[in-house]
Order: structure tokens, then C-alpha cells, then sequence
């Protein structure tokens, strides 16, 4: 559950550092590098909460929690 925890707090503090982030300012490269990451980092937080859900549902039907 640590994992995924730190998982969470990583991408959260991703998402406060880009937030003001002016991409249309970037190259076409950086800029393209920039969206990129963005879409995958968006990816993997709604990811991350569904692994979450299953986590917990399987500790709740092993009585773990």
C-alpha cells in the first residue's frame, strides 16, 4: 500500500509543478516531449487508482482490513 501511496504523492507533486507550465512557449520537440508526458502521467494516476480499488478489495475479502 506504500507503494502505491508514494506513487500517488509523486504524481501529485508532478501535477503541482507543471500546473503553470506554458508548454506552448517549448519547441516543437520539448513541446511534443512535454504533452507526451503529461497524457502518460494522466494515464497512469487513473491507472494507479483503479489498482488502489482492487488492493483494497482484495484485502477487504481476505479480512485484512
Amino acid at each position: 500500500f506504500a507503494v502505491f501511496k508514494g506513487c500517488q504523492e509523486l504524481i501529485e507533486m508532478i501535477d503541482r509543478f507543471t500546473v503553470d507550465a506554458r508548454p506552448d512557449k517549448l519547441n516543437y520537440d520539448r513541446k511534443g516531449a512535454f504533452e507526451s508526458g503529461m497524457q502518460t502521467l494522466q494515464y497512469l494516476k487513473n491507472s494507479l487508482k483503479e489498482e488502489v480499488a482492487k488492493f483494497l478489495g482484495v484485502l477487504s475479502v481476505a479480512d485484512v482490513i
